[in-house]
Parts: C-alpha cells; sequence; structure tokens
C-alpha cells in the first residue's frame, strides 16, 4: 500500500518531494554515468551563473525563489569545489557578487550538450504523462503567491461548521451519482462492469429493488453520495460512497452513513452489510466508529476485483453515534 498515494492532497508535498529525490537521484546517475563531478541540487544556481555571469546572493534568491540561506550553502559548496569566485560588492561590500571560476565555465561549457539531453527524456517524460505537469505545477505556484494553503483552509475553516443537507433520489441528481463515484473508484481502482451497471442505472437497479440513494448536498451543490442496497429477507448493503475531496474533513461522510442506516432501519432490516478494500483506511475507520464490524466473508459473493474487505452491522436499539 502506498500511503502517500492514497493521502492523495494531504500530502502534496511530501509526494512532490518524493519525486523530487527521485529525480535528483536520476540525475546524478547520469552525471557519474559520464564522469561529471557535479551535484543535481548545485544546477540552478550554477546554471543561472553560467546564463548570468554574476549575480549577488540576493539577486540569486530571486531568481530562483529560493532563500538566501540556501544559496549561501550552494555557493559554498561550489567554492570547495572551485567551481565559482565571490568577490566583494563595489557599490555595497556587505554583498558578495559570485560568478563562475574558468574551471566551472570549462565545467558547464562541457554539460551543455548532456543538460540539452537531459531536458529532452525529461520532456519526453512529461509527454508520455499527459504533457501538462509543468504548466500546473507553475499555476499552482501562481494561485499558491495569491493565496496560501493557511489562508484558504482559515477561510474554509469559517464555513466548516455548515451541515450539509441530506435528500433523497431525485433524477437531476443521477449524474451527480455517476460523476461522484466514478472519481473516487478511478483515483484508487478501476471501474469495473457492476460499478457501471448501478451507477448509471441507481433507479432500475437500487431504487426500484427497494433501496435508497440519497445525497448530501451544501449551498446548493451536490458534495457527497451514499446508496443502500436492498438484498432481501431484512438485509441491505451500504454501497456507493463517495465525498467530493474539496468538502472532505467536514463529516459529510458520516452524515450520511448514519441517514443511511435510518433509512434501512425504517424498511424493516435487520442488518446491514459492505464490501470495501483494505488500503481505504479512512473509510473502514468510519464504518467501524459507525458499529460496523469486520466478517471474513458475506453470505453473497461479490461481484467487485477490489473487494477484500468485508464488514457486517447488526442492527439493534443503540443510538447512533453522534456526528459532532
Amino acid at each position: 500500500m502506498d500511503h502517500i498515494l492514497y493521502l492523495g492532497s494531504l500530502a502534496m508535498s511530501s509526494r512532490l518531494k518524493r519525486l523530487s529525490e527521485k529525480f535528483f537521484q536520476d540525475v546524478h546517475e547520469i552525471y557519474n554515468m559520464f564522469d561529471f563531478d557535479f551535484e543535481p541540487k548545485w544546477f540552478p544556481v550554477f546554471h543561472l551563473l553560467h546564463t548570468d555571469g554574476k549575480d549577488s546572493i540576493g539577486e540569486i534568491a530571486t531568481k530562483l525563489g529560493i532563500t538566501h540561506a540556501a544559496v549561501n550553502l550552494t555557493v559554498n559548496e561550489l567554492e570547495k569545489k572551485g567551481l565559482v569566485v565571490s568577490t566583494p560588492d563595489k557599490r555595497d561590500g556587505r554583498k558578495r557578487l559570485v560568478s563562475l571560476s574558468a574551471k566551472g565555465k570549462k565545467l558547464a561549457a562541457d554539460l551543455e550538450p548532456l543538460w540539452e539531453h537531459i531536458r529532452a527524456a525529461v520532456d519526453d517524460l512529461i509527454s508520455d504523462a499527459g504533457g501538462n505537469f509543468l504548466k500546473e505545477v507553475e499555476t499552482i505556484e501562481t494561485k499558491f503567491a495569491l493565496k496560501s494553503v493557511k489562508e484558504r483552509m482559515l477561510a474554509m475553516k469559517s464555513t466548516q461548521l455548515q451541515r450539509a443537507q441530506i435528500v433523497d433520489y431525485a433524477p437531476e441528481y443521477r449524474e451527480d451519482f455517476l460523476r461522484l463515484n466514478r472519481a473516487w473508484i478511478e483515483k484508487f481502482f478501476k471501474v469495473e462492469a457492476a460499478d457501471l451497471r448501478i451507477l448509471e442505472n441507481p433507479e432500475s437497479e437500487i431504487i426500484a429493488p427497494g433501496g435508497a440513494v440519497l445525497f448530501a448536498k451544501i449551498d446548493g451543490k451536490v458534495v457527497g453520495t451514499l446508496a443502500i442496497l436492498n438484498l432481501g429477507n431484512h438485509e441491505f448493503e451500504l454501497a456507493k460512497m463517495s465525498v467530493d475531496e474539496t468538502y472532505q474533513g467536514r463529516g459529510i461522510g458520516l452524515d450520511l452513513v448514519q441517514a443511511c442506516i435510518n433509512e434501512a432501519k425504517n424498511r424493516g432490516a435487520k442488518a446491514i452489510t459492505l464490501e470495501t478494500n483494505s488500503v481505504l483506511a479512512p473509510a473502514i475507520s468510519l464504518y467501524k466508529k459507525c458499529g460496523f464490524v469486520e466478517v471474513k466473508s458475506l453470505a453473497h459473493e461479490t461481484e467487485y476485483e477490489r473487494a477484500n474487505y468485508f464488514m457486517r452491522l447488526d442492527l439493534l436499539d443503540d443510538p447512533l453515534p453522534e456526528s459532532r
């Protein structure tokens, strides 16, 4: 299980760091393969000096968008290798101007052809992955500069106490049912034939046999959904739960599960089962909070390749846990 992948946007910085480390290691091996004594972490500062000729520490930091401390560390390492030289700024003695040494200029000239080969290989990788990665990173950087994650969280927190409105199925929500569920399935698994049969035909597959589909709405937008399927013999199945990533963390999933349990009780249910996957730890934790327990198997065969974790709730008169 790749927990970083599972965490999604919550671990975005860790995921980018992990990808960066893989890139650094790969390029480090390329330099070694061609007998260049050069570290990938030096590249931005080294290439900037190769392009500009001479810059102060502050100018380098500004142009690269990194800290003075990081620039100082890199320049010091490059100086120890004899690749750069620094001299006091005649206009401001507090500053030092940095430029490539003769050795550094020769190395830069020798590295230029290899840099172009690396660029072509990276461009090929990006193209193979869809071609929009750098543009999307640039957009995120721009949006982050306008409004940081902290600022966005504080803005969202002011509305976090707003409860979702739980509503019954209506034909106008059919596309939302498909949209929300397809998004989470494709994030972790693959959409299977059984998924499409139910998601594209909720009226005939869920509602007509005596089940129900509920939706969570905030400010008129459908942000979550969950269904109960009537299996017969007073047993129902909890299925197709999905909450829009943007609205996760507000207790919407818990509200939906509680509403579906109540709906099943109203329909005479004596037990509710569910099928899930062991990698979906937060969902399993939520189900346990609502009283579901793990069972080795269910009375019916699963239709899903991804299903490897089964749970059951025997309905008693115990009150449901509070969602807040």
